[in-house]
């Protein structure tokens, strides 16, 4: 057991991990966009603090998509120390994965079923067409718009949860109305109750003077996708 366990860290300590040249890294060499995107990125920075790392990559040495992501978020430490407000879009090629990784101070803004929604609608679509710079653009403006809370993914209409309330709602005003007096009062404080709750929302390289990434963590949540 100690054997298999050595073993595995001499794996992950040879995971080679490049080093940063700016908020964007197309390592891969598939984005002719990179400069267009790294001025976004820099100006979002100026304007909200967060920090966005692109990245693409020719392989990822034997690793899943999660413990590639994991380990470059941490070893570039992407986001403020202070608030661990990182986002790193990791894009492999030629294993055909994406994967958005979320730092903890960003995970309320980006919870993983958004992170998750943005890839199949925003980002997949176009990389299933071989055009990366549609796909990546597309990613992160809606990353950056979701930071925002500019963004909300499409809600399915919940057609059972709706009959379960008319069902509710209707045995309901029948116990109103066959009830005495007494209980009106109940029953106009209950009905209030249901419609309140009913009407209430849920909350929910050296470019462009980069110098390194400010000491932000992942918390490990985000979401992959493959095409």
């Amino acid at each position: 057991m100690r054997q298999k366990l050595s073993s595995s860290l001499i794996i992950l300590a040879a995971l080679l991990l490049p080093a940063p040249v700016g908020y964007v890294n197309d390592f891969a060499g598939v984005l002719s966009n990179a400069q267009i995107l790294e001025q976004q990125i820099v100006q979002f920075e100026q304007e909200t603090s967060n920090e966005i790392s692109i990245v693409t990559v020719d392989n990822l040495q034997d690793e899943t998509t999660e413990e590639y992501a994991v380990r470059l978020f941490e070893k570039w430490q992407i986001g403020k120390a202070d608030k661990d407000n990182g986002i790193l879009i990791l894009i492999a090629p030629n294993e055909r994965e994406v994967r958005i990784e979320v730092g903890y101070g960003l995970e309320g803004a980006l919870p993983d079923s958004l992170a998750n929604f943005i890839i199949q609608k925003e980002i997949l679509p176009a990389f299933k067409r071989g055009d990366y710079q549609a796909g990546v653009e597309a990613g992160l403006l809606a990353i950056m718009q979701a930071i925002k809370g500019e963004y909300q993914a499409e809600q399915k209409t919940d057609w059972q949860g709706i009959l379960i309330g008319l069902i509710f709602l209707l045995i309901f005003i029948i116990f109103f109305f066959t009830s005495g007096s007494h209980k009106k009062g109940l029953g106009w404080f209950l009905l209030g109750m249901f419609f309140g709750r009913g009407s209430g929302g849920s909350s929910r390289g050296d470019r462009n003077g980069f110098s390194g990434f400010g000491g932000g963590s992942s918390g490990g949540g985000g979401a992959s996708g493959r095409w």
